[in-house]
């Protein structure tokens, strides 16, 4: 997909960040200068201003780009974002108090402020672009440009075009950061030397498809990006050395069961091989933390013994209960939309009761011992 495909929202920002730096300007810095240490809830104020700012923004543009959403907030999610606006303000608001405390010079307090302002704008943008993939259920995320600039860095450009799965990591091919895996053009926790990220001109466009001409773009990217799944990935076995660098934190993902060609069917995917992504992995581990390490390993024996097998209501996933030496486990398996990977997605104990409620719930059932 071409980069002229996310331009409304270079042209939505350029109207919308003039107003955070006159309220930096003419609001926080004045207070800033003349009783910093009394100008902290302004600061956190202002911050999460430019922040909400960013959510609307990237909500109603990204809204519109996908269609099918609603690009206006209802009442209670505009009250949750407000919330997470006003704890973004306070993060920014700890920040400058340390740096207070090493007694900046005015030209110095300026430019932390205003990178500050036009930094959270673009945090409310990606994170209400998110969230708007999610709603539209976006299978993929293109690195665009979203407004031209005369400042250009090879290992973005590079980037521009690249077409990957929604919850894949783009690998920066150049520059202080080479190497290093992101989400997207501002991921500042997964890099080292964040400045470049700051301002670089680039976004996220999601979408729900990705077409031949989409990847293309990621065969021409610099780096290793993402190659789609060959016969041999498609149809991998189990690698009991590639789950134990997931469990270790050291991969992305690793094949952790085979479905046989019966289920296989049974979602239309030309996929065999069932994967586990480290984003998946972390949130088990944080929502489900009862389950047992051991069971990751044994993934592929837990489809095989698995007393009900369910295709179920959404008719891309696959739910599997199977027995355990303490209770029931369910577990399921997701085709992505172009139905060539399988991924798991959930691995959770269940009493007899939710075990009944998903069955009758299930759109049919492909096996019951």
């Amino acid at each position: 997909m071409a980069s002229e495909a996310l331009l409304p929202l270079g042209s939505a920002l350029d109207r919308v960040l003039p107003r955070v730096r006159r309220d930096i300007l003419n609001r926080l810095l004045p207070t800033l200068l003349a009783q910093p240490e009394a100008a902290q809830p302004l600061l956190a104020q202002v911050m999460a201003g430019a922040y909400a700012t960013g959510v609307q923004t990237g909500w109603v543009v990204h809204g519109t780009l996908l269609g099918g959403v609603p690009t206006s907030l209802t009442g209670r999610a505009a009250r949750e974002w407000r919330d997470r606006a006003f704890e973004h303000g306070e993060v920014i608001a700890n920040r400058f108090g340390h740096l207070l405390e090493a007694e900046p010079t005015v030209a110095q307090l300026t430019r932390h402020a205003s990178v500050a302002g036009e930094s959270s704008v673009w945090a409310g943008q990606d994170a209400a672009a998110a969230e708007v993939a999610i709603l539209a259920e976006a299978e993929w995320k293109v690195w665009v440009r979203a407004w031209p600039r005369k400042e250009h860095r090879d290992w973005h450009d590079a980037l521009e075009g690249v077409t990957i799965p929604e919850e894949n990591l783009f690998t920066l091919p150049g520059g202080p950061n080479q190497g290093a895996q992101v989400y997207g053009p501002r991921d500042w926790d997964a890099v080292p030397d964040a400045g470049e990220h700051l301002n670089c001109a680039h976004a996220l466009r999601y979408q729900r498809h990705a077409t031949a001409e989409d990847l293309e773009g990621t065969k021409r990217g610099v780096g290793v990006i993402y190659t789609p799944p060959t016969a041999s990935a498609t149809w991998a076995g189990t690698d009991p050395q590639q789950t134990e660098a997931l469990l270790a934190g050291n991969t992305n993902r690793a094949f952790v069961a085979t479905l046989d060609e019966a289920l296989a069917q049974a979602l239309g995917s030309q996929a065999r091989a069932v994967q586990l992504s480290a984003d998946t992995l972390a949130k088990q581990r944080r929502n489900h933390p009862e389950v047992p390490e051991s069971l990751y390993r044994q993934i592929d024996e837990l489809i095989k013994n698995a007393d009900t097998v369910l295709v179920m209501a959404n008719g891309t996933d696959l739910g599997f209960i199977a027995p355990t030496d303490t209770s029931p486990i369910f577990f399921a398996v997701k085709t992505t939309r172009a139905r060539n990977e399988l991924f798991l997605v959930s691995l959770h104990y269940m009493n007899s009761h939710r075990v009944e409620g998903k069955v009758r719930k299930a759109q049919r059932v492909i096996r019951k011992r």
